[in-house]
């Protein structure tokens, strides 16, 4: 059984408006996707057409007004603490690496030690 993870909408940054805007983020024209899901907490949409009629809701709407000031914070710390958390594992695999030598190299040491005083 496969894990299929529903990618989540953001709306783009647009520098020459300074403002935040939608776009769809679905080939036209195109069947049997995975639907979307909108962090403004609508319904959520797998079509342009569904997203088309999404984005015109007055939640939507007060959603891409305020993403700035509070979704894209919250956004952000997300991405970051995966992030975080991708760096800790492959340190942590690295450690487990080291120590796994550490203790290869320990026994080999001890090995000789004890050769070297029976004689």
């Amino acid at each position: 059984m496969e894990l299929v993870v529903r990618p989540k909408y953001s709306p783009e940054y647009n520098p020459e408006t300074k403002l935040y805007e939608d776009v769809c983020p679905i080939e036209r024209r195109k069947r049997l996707t995975i639907p979307y899901y909108c962090l403004c907490g609508g319904r959520d949409f797998s079509t342009t057409t569904e997203f088309n009629l999404h984005i015109t809701t007055q939640k939507h709407k007060r959603f891409l007004i305020n993403y700035l000031g509070y979704i894209k914070d919250v956004h952000d710390a997300i991405d970051h603490a995966k992030e975080l958390q991708i760096k800790y594992e492959l340190t942590h695999r690295k450690m487990l690496d080291w120590k796994n030598k550490y203790y290869a190299l320990d026994a080999d040491y001890n090995g000789l030690k004890n050769s070297i005083n029976k004689l």
